[in-house]
């Protein structure tokens, strides 16, 4: 009970633990240029990160980014994902996203900028368990 009223007395809405700058960039393709550069991540968790950026975009916006891994202990194929995620505030310093999930079988259906297929919830948690 007394999580509960923390949770609704709190001005910090987040519903899930977050990690504070993991060992993650992310990449999306924005139409400035030809090959998206890397993008730091203050923090992430199960239902959205905050993007360190410049670049601000409209509240619902949909961007599909890939996250990777950046500490070098995971095999090529396991130091990325992609996943679908859309806008919900700007801040002074970047922008925050909330993940958007779709049905396994759509997500196979959906490719990112690099090729990589979006994964669902139950995938991006797998990731985020490597990140401890």
């Amino acid at each position: 009970m007394r999580k509960l009223i923390r949770y609704f007395m709190s001005s910090d809405p987040r519903r899930s633990p977050r990690h504070v700058t993991p060992p993650l960039v992310t990449y999306y393709y924005d139409g400035d240029r030809a090959i998206p550069s890397a993008h730091r991540i203050q923090n992430i968790s199960s239902t959205g990160l905050y993007l360190l950026t410049e670049r601000r975009w409209y509240p619902g916006t949909l961007i599909i980014m890939t996250l990777q891994m950046t500490d070098g202990t995971h095999a090529d194929g396991e130091n990325a994902i992609a996943v679908l995620a859309k806008v919900i505030r700007s801040g002074s310093d970047g922008v925050g996203f909330q993940f958007i999930f779709t049905s396994p079988v759509d997500a196979r259906n959906v490719k990112s900028f690099d090729g990589s297929r979006l994964v669902d919830k139950k995938a991006l948690n797998r990731f985020l368990r490597r990140l401890r």
